[in-house]
């Protein structure tokens, strides 16, 4: 429950070590997040698979043309709402065919989704030290939002919209708040699909718990304008295969409750069990205070943790999915270390956090045996284990100062299993050299080149402009449709038979082409010229996630010659 204004000006003022530990926290963890931010903006190659394809949307935006056609020889559109695209063509207008300005967008809405969060944990606490708190808790969780901020991809544009519309939803009393908060979420559907999910939660709050200022047939209104209007309405402009690629793709790849399931512990149990514990501690606080009546804050919390669930149903699918849940959890941790700091209330959750510590284990242990090629974090119980033993070990401490010491002690757990290396998300010493390096090598070949790994390639990284092609990613995801073969093949007919036809063609790989998914079955008809090894190992991929860090351009093949 927000405090009034009473409240807030009862409660003490934060004591000097908090607003110290809360202001350093603050300045190192948003120094780092910036020098990441300003790394990615000026580094020319790929920090994301999908970066090159969607940069081609972004391309097809700017130039007016529809971004879902059927699919085609050199472009294949991938599943995500049009929003982003549309939002990043000016940025791509103006600074050409390079990464740069759709990542520009991404690092503005990345913070402006900071500011929001300091500005959600000051109205409920009445503190800018929380406020601070908070942001530096999402500014430490970059590894954790599976690095996918800064990218040239839609997820810091779709946090930005659902904290906006938080803000108006959660605090807003007008009929002017009440349109903010239906516009907002609908521009967060239409930026991702799950965005429609967020705005569901959303309204059936307002008709459920919520004092609106518009009557229920308005926001009722709202939704329909916003949600199968808006999408109805823009799917006839897109591309004729607007409604098959948003909405009909998706639903042909496996799905699977249990991977779903899966994943959403493991997420709670090693990337945030320190911010659920303290969650769920929160929430039994308001209850014995309010009964069952959530409030906006547990309400987005717990929308946001349902609709990661549903929509990890689907095999592929990334962690970015959890950033909102992430994001709300920390202001919420942010929250309870500040009552804990300025009153003499204390946090009685020893049991829960032992209980963490060995879910959180055995999700390592599970995860490192089935799953060994994902870099599980051992140390992760360890710190939510050493937490627990302060708390239980706080009984020689007096009562007024023991909330203070369980406060330090949960923040700096917190940042511990936060941790990230951030060496790990800049570009490599020299990748000045290496993009001269390989800008010399694709102008001596004498045929047309496509880099498999990305397909559409900016002209800011290869010197000119390369052969387009869908990735292996858009391949994959016409590939990996459970229906019928024809179907499918009909969809790669006009890629196949462009890279057939081709009498001299040239690919580049990060690995050989037996191993990609759709490329395989082309392996054939190419052969190996060259194998860099290393050569080019300063222009990598540059961010660490499951698709795999390190994809630097490796094998050089050539169309066969008929004889």
């Amino acid at each position: 429950m927000p405090p009034s204004s009473e409240q807030i000006a009862s409660v003490r003022p934060a004591p000097p070590w908090f607003r110290w530990l809360s202001g350093v926290s603050f300045f190192l963890t948003a120094t780092v997040l910036s020098i990441i931010a300003v790394a990615h903006l000026v580094y020319p190659g790929f920090t994301e698979t999908m970066e090159g394809d969607i940069l081609q949307h972004i391309e097809r935006a700017s130039r007016g043309l529809p971004i879902d056609p059927n699919p085609g020889a050199e472009f294949i559109a991938l599943t995500y709402m049009p929003l982003y695209y549309f939002a990043a063509a000016p940025f791509y207008l103006v600074f050409g065919d390079s990464l740069f300005g759709p990542r520009l967008l991404s690092v503005v809405a990345a913070f402006g989704s900071a500011a929001w969060i300091w500005r959600i944990a000051h109205r409920e606490t009445g503190s800018h030290v929380a406020g601070a708190l908070a942001v530096a808790f999402f500014c430490a969780g970059f590894r954790v939002m599976d690095a996918a901020l800064f990218t040239v991809h839609p997820d810091a544009l779709l946090l930005f919209w659902l904290l906006s519309g938080f803000w108006s939803w959660a605090y807003g009393k007008s009929k002017r708040d009440d349109l903010i908060w239906l516009v907002c979420f609908t521009l967060a559907f239409l930026t991702k699909q799950h965005g429609a999910l967020f705005f569901g939660w959303a309204v059936l709050y307002a008709f459920l718990f919520r004092v609106n200022a518009l009557p229920r047939w308005a926001i009722g209104i709202g939704i329909v304008l916003g949600g199968p209007v808006a999408y109805a309405a823009i799917g006839g402009l897109l591309g004729e295969r607007f409604f098959f690629h948003t909405l009909i793709l998706p639903s042909h790849w496996e799905q699977s409750w249990w991977f779903s399931i899966r994943r959403a512990s493991y997420v709670l149990t090693v990337f945030a069990p320190i911010a659920f514990v303290v969650t769920l501690k929160y929430w039994q606080q308001l209850r014995s205070l309010q009964g069952w009546k959530p409030t906006p804050l547990v309400w987005f919390i717990a929308g946001s943790l349902a609709t990661a669930l549903i929509t990890m149903r689907i095999s592929g699918a990334s962690n970015n999915h959890y950033a909102p849940l992430h994001v709300a959890l920390g202001i919420v941790l942010a929250i309870m270390c500040h009552r804990l700091a300025t009153t003499s209330q204390s946090a009685d959750i020893p049991l829960l956090l032992v209980a963490m510590a060995v879910l959180g284990a055995v999700s390592i242990i599970t995860t490192r045996y089935f799953f060994p090629q994902h870099d599980a974090p051992v140390f992760v119980p360890v710190v939510v284990s050493a937490a627990a033993v302060v708390f239980l070990l706080l009984g020689w401490v007096p009562q007024t100062n023991r909330g203070r010491v369980q406060a330090a002690t949960l923040i700096l757990a917190q940042f511990a299993v936060s941790y990230f290396a951030p060496w790990r998300y800049l570009p490599p010493a020299g990748w000045q050299d290496g993009v001269h390096h390989f800008r010399q090598e694709i102008a001596r070949l004498d045929a047309p080149v496509i880099w498999v790994s990305y397909g559409n390639i900016p002209a800011d990284f290869t010197g000119r402009k390369i052969a387009r092609s869908p990735s292996w990613v858009a391949l994959e995801d016409i590939d990996r449709q459970q229906i019928d073969r024809g179907l499918i093949e009909a969809d790669l007919k006009a890629w196949r038979d462009r890279i057939r036809n081709a009498p001299k063609l040239y690919l580049l790989s990060h690995e050989p082409l037996r191993g990609l998914p759709v490329w395989n079955s082309m392996a054939a008809e190419f052969e190996l010229v060259r194998d860099y090894g290393d050569e080019f190992a300063t222009v990598p991929q540059i961010a660490d996630h499951w698709y795999g860090a390190e994809a630097p351009p490796r094998f050089l093949y050539r169309k066969k010659q008929e004889k």
